[in-house]
């Protein structure tokens, strides 16, 4: 798993996730977002970019679920888009736009985010 930032405007952050989003790649002690984006990265807007995920296991699932939980604890809000097929599949099927906040692309996931906040 490799988080790149794309940019940073303001109350706004667009970070993109590619490669794996498994049990076998996360460690579960560390806090990937923060070490990129510092500890205040929960109280933004993020726009997470999941175009590049090619594969994606409970532990993935449960990653964006942990992220999410600590942007609503600290004021901030996650959205998820722009997903492969596969990715969209799994998401859908265990209804995760229940709990998450999810968009087809970029545009869709900034007006998400404004709206929500």
């Amino acid at each position: 798993m490799k988080l790149t930032l794309k940019s940073a405007e303001g109350d706004f952050v667009q970070v993109s996730l590619s490669g794996q989003v498994s049990q076998r790649i996360l460690l579960p002690a560390e806090d990937s977002l923060a070490r990129l984006l510092g500890l205040d990265c929960y109280r933004r807007r993020l726009l997470l970019d999941l175009s590049d995920v090619h594969v994606i296991d409970s532990a993935g699932v449960g990653w964006l679920l942990g992220c999410q939980k600590r942007f609503r604890e600290q004021g901030g809000q996650m959205v998820v888009h722009s997903f492969s097929p596969l990715v969209r599949e799994i998401l859908e099927t265990l209804k995760m736009h229940l709990v998450l906040l999810m968009a087809d692309d970029e545009q869709q996931a900034r007006e998400l985010a404004t709206k929500a906040k």
